[in-house]
């Protein structure tokens, strides 16, 4: 299926954890945000995928929801798989404070200090750098 192999390279396996959790609920809800969100839009050329990544947790960030905590967490590891350092992403959540205000980016600030330590907790245990740039649609 497209998009299947941009959403392993990119999220580094939190995303497939994601689409999974919707397997005994709603499996085709899995395959449309993977064939959809993975295979049409992360494969349009004008971004690269680093600055993708980052405009997705700025959305994610600003909706505030609890439902966009795990999407938030996915896209900051992506962010972080393709390059993104850590102080890219507190930075883009800062830009959005005037838009989404102080509690919203507070929360996602946490979010993305929890991802961060889990990225670099791995970095340490010795595990390649998933840092990469992708043919974002191939496969």
């Amino acid at each position: 299926m497209r998009g299947v192999a941009t959403l392993a390279e990119t999220s580094g396996g939190s995303g497939a954890d994601v689409v999974d959790s919707f397997k005994d609920v709603a499996p085709g809800l899995g395959r449309l945000i993977v064939a959809h969100c993975y295979g049409d839009i992360f494969c349009r050329p004008a971004l690269d995928p680093k600055v993708r990544e980052l405009g997705a947790i700025s959305a994610l960030a600003a909706q505030g929801t609890v439902a966009a905590e795990k999407p938030l967490g996915v896209h900051i590891d992506a962010a972080l798989n393709l390059g993104a350092t850590p102080e890219e992403i507190v930075e883009t959540l800062f830009n959005i404070i005037p838009y989404a205000g102080y509690p919203l980016i507070e929360k996602a600030l946490l979010i993305a200090h929890d991802r961060i330590s889990l990225f670099d907790d791995k970095q340490v245990d010795g595990s390649p750098s998933d840092h990469r740039t992708l043919d974002m649609c191939s496969g």
